[in-house]
């Protein structure tokens, strides 16, 4: 397995567990980045651009983090 496999595994995990969320065009209508056909690459990129993650390597999101922060639209709790 590839370190690009084991983040995208890792990440999807996270996804999952975390914001409950099944594919990545699900990440990307929960965070209102994307329209259309989404990629992990192509969504994790634009919430990094946005600033919803600072770093994003080896299967670890830093900075004030898609699991901190609330999507567009919603209360922060």
């Amino acid at each position: 397995m590839s370190a690009l496999d084991i983040t995208r595994e890792a990440v999807y995990a996270a996804i999952r567990d975390d914001l409950g969320c099944r594919t990545v065009d699900d990440l990307a209508e929960r965070f209102h980045v994307l329209s259309g056909s989404a990629t992990l690459r192509t969504v994790l990129d634009e919430l990094k651009a946005t600033g919803r993650i600072v770093e994003y390597k080896d299967g670890r999101l830093s900075g004030p983090g898609i699991f901190t922060q609330p999507a567009l639209g919603e209360e922060p709790s």
